[in-house]
């Protein structure tokens, strides 16, 4: 399967797309003086970037129907897709974790800007898996050129979704709420606390959902 995974990551090598990649991780560092949805924003954008060529080059390539003549199951193809987009997940709050630490300590002006926690990483988490368990259901039932629309759709639904959840309830409780928790913490009255660990729990179930369909839909494909 990682030998899948890497592909995607070898076809996009050398093209403009590694440059937006590259860049996501340090806009959204820098942001990390500013609003959560202003660090947030580039991942989404980075991620919706990381998918749309990935697909569009193995549909350009024709690699889907290269693996399925061998002998590899659909299910590993789709699994690569979702371990791939993992890591890009990680690999992103890695880099942002380790940036936003060393703009802090070497660049005046940036002393008082917050770190990468646990907080910060369940809303990456929630919003990036939103993203893409609504949208490789819909991919590997119909195909790079007619899921396009419905990948743009989807980044923009999880990232409107978000941005909303935070404007209402910051607007209904006359206070600017910094954090998803903070918001559902405001409708619910649970503890934040307690939505760090339900939301990444959430996020699983979702992902493991998103996934099953996924293979149920790309079992019954035809190409």
């Amino acid at each position: 399967m990682l030998s899948l995974v890497y592909k995607d990551f070898l076809l996009q090598r050398g093209g403009k797309s590694i440059i937006y990649l590259a860049v996501m991780p340090i806009i959204s560092a820098f942001a990390f003086s500013t609003n959560i949805l202003n660090i947030i924003l580039p991942y989404i954008a980075g991620s919706y970037l990381y998918i749309i060529y990935a697909n569009a080059l193995d549909d350009k390539y024709k690699t889907e129907k290269i693996f399925i003549a061998m002998p590899i199951g659909r299910k590993k193809i789709v699994g690569a897709k979702y371990v791939g987009m993992g890591l890009y997940m990680f690999g992103f709050l890695i880099i942002i974790g380790i940036l936003s630490f060393f703009i802090r300590l070497m660049i005046p002006g940036f002393e008082e800007m917050a770190l990468l926690s646990w907080s910060i990483f369940v809303q990456f988490l929630s919003v990036g898996c939103l993203y893409y368990s609504i949208f490789f259901p819909l991919y590997f039932r119909v195909g790079y050129q007619k899921s396009r629309w419905a990948n743009y759709i989807a980044m923009i639904a999880s990232a409107g979704l978000f941005a909303l959840l935070l404007k209402a309830t910051s607007e209904m409780s006359g206070e600017t709420l910094s954090s998803m928790q903070a918001a559902l913490n405001y409708l619910l009255t649970l503890p934040e606390g307690v939505w760090n660990i339900i939301l990444p729990l959430l996020s699983v179930g979702l992902l493991y959902l998103s996934f099953n369909l996924s293979v149920f839909y790309y079992g019954k494909r035809e190409f």
